[in-house]
């Protein structure tokens, strides 16, 4: 394939403690290529103003990269979650501007945004 996509995302979080979503997009073709990022909320509740966010994030919603030829550029988000239990990470789209393929289009539901469990305290490994 000419691109690959690795997502990096703790497991757990603990409540009111930042923690990065990163994606690392690889570009395995010859020529340099012109990506556009866009991440949005997967909470079905953000939009309705009488419920509260279940996070917030920060970071460029929305923005173009260039990679060059045979390399990766990481794009971290950080996020921070304002609830405990599951929680729907952002979604990320990316698509190759040229073609207007995408490479993620979670947006859609393929893959299914991801979740984290959040905690209200930091959890003990054996």
């Amino acid at each position: 394939p000419p691109f690959s996509v690795r997502r990096k995302c703790p497991m757990h979080a603990v409540l009111g403690q930042p923690f990065d979503l990163t994606w690392t997009v690889e570009n395995h073709t010859n020529d340099y290529q012109l990506l556009e990022i866009l991440v949005q909320s997967a909470d079905p509740s953000a939009s309705a103003s009488s419920d509260p966010p279940k996070l917030v994030w920060g970071g460029c919603r929305h923005r173009s990269i260039q990679l060059a030829p045979h390399s990766s550029m990481a794009v971290t988000t950080v996020v921070v979650a304002l609830t405990t239990g599951q929680v729907p990470l952002p979604m990320t789209d990316i698509r190759v501007e040229r073609t207007g393929e995408y490479i993620l289009k979670q947006s859609q539901g393929a893959p299914p945004a991801s979740v984290v469990f959040v905690s209200p305290v930091q959890i003990q490994q054996p």
